[in-house]
């Protein structure tokens, strides 16, 4: 592409207007096989059209290079022999092709990492250098009549670290349920909390469309059923369903907090999508007791007293049941586990 008209390139091509009939340029072929430009400088009379061939050759390609950094770094390339400006806008000019910067210069097709780490294609050319467009952020403003996203729903697509490296990730789909260990869920994810939507058909409308397809609508119940699946696990997880009222188009997501996903087909679990409450072995314990001597005890009975009345001969015994002789215990029935965000992939508004 020609150099911008705000471009600032000082690097300039060597005997651009040199030929090879008038003599300013050795014939390629020729020059391919020369001594002079296998050896370099030899004892001799020095041929002009060899120099000239070396030389355009070696500034054709600084004056590209340069050229390149000059249209996609404002600051351009000059020829005032400073080294480290010209590393400073190759890295610039290299790193503005992937990763989107205010102070490049964007023609068609270029591809960048936007501020949110998803990959846009240029629908436009923008940029510092571009007359009457400027710099224009695929994620602000409207960057979007410049940029197209192309990374997958759901956090999927490429994703480039802070660090430069990149990496594919796998797209998310309409209601499927995804953790995730990070403090805020990615674009396109919502937290399966039992959050309410409004205005779901339009806010949110290839959910609303897909939770009434034949296919995935066993996942969908009334918000009168939701309701009693939350009242029944006590107001906090126990509905892994959404629920949805074609009426006021509102839908609740699910609710799986505290709850935890296990491999459906027991028979305490047969099917995908059944819940069940918690639950604990049973513990059992075994005393005797007699007004006549110590009584014998097993699991979790422990006595804690003797000598008590009510026995004729003024004998008795305290007998206390406690689980924690035999087992860990807590406010809660719970396997041993960490915090993680659990998701479900509801699309953009």
């Amino acid at each position: 592409m020609p150099l911008n008209n705000n471009a600032v390139n000082e690097i300039l091509p060597f005997a651009p207007e040199g030929l090879e009939g008038a003599g300013d340029l050795l014939p390629l072929d020729e020059y391919k096989t020369h001594p002079l430009r296998k050896r370099g400088h030899i004892p001799g009379i020095a041929l002009r059209e060899v120099q000239n061939r070396a030389n355009r050759q070696a500034a054709h390609m600084a004056a590209g290079v340069a050229q390149f950094i000059a249209n996609r770094y404002t600051p351009g390339v000059k020829d005032d022999g400073d080294l480290d400006k010209v590393e400073e806008g190759l890295m610039q000019a290299v790193l503005g092709s992937f990763k989107w910067s205010g102070d490049a210069t964007y023609y068609l097709p270029a591809f960048v990492f936007g501020e949110d780490n998803q990959l846009y294609i240029a629908l436009k050319p923008s940029g510092k250098n571009i007359a009457g467009v400027g710099a224009r952020n695929p994620v602000q403003g409207d960057g979007a009549a410049y940029w197209l996203r192309l990374a997958s729903g759901g956090g999927g697509g490429l994703e480039v670290d802070p660090g430069g490296v990149i990496t594919l990730v796998q797209p998310g789909y309409l209601t499927e349920f995804r953790t995730f260990y990070e403090k805020v869920p990615p674009v396109g994810w919502a937290v399966r909390n039992g959050a309410e939507i409004s205005r779901a058909d339009t806010t949110y409308p290839d959910l609303w469309v897909t939770l009434q397809n034949p296919y995935w609508k066993w996942k969908c119940i009334s918000i009168t059923r939701w309701n009693e699946l939350s009242k029944q696990a006590g107001g906090v997880g126990g509905v892994p369903f959404f629920g949805m009222d074609a009426v006021t188009k509102i839908i609740k997501l699910p609710d799986t907090r505290g709850d935890y996903g296990r491999d459906a087909g027991s028979p305490y679990l047969p099917g995908v999508g059944e819940w069940h409450g918690d639950a604990i072995r049973n513990i059992t314990g075994n005393f005797v007791a007699d007004n006549s001597s110590q009584s014998a005890y097993t699991g979790a009975f422990r006595m804690v007293g003797g000598g008590l009345g009510g026995q004729a001969d003024g004998n008795g015994w305290n007998i206390q049941f406690n689980a924690a002789n035999q087992v860990p215990t807590a406010n809660e029935n719970r396997t041993r586990g960490f915090g993680w965000l659990g998701c479900v992939y509801i699309g953009g508004e």
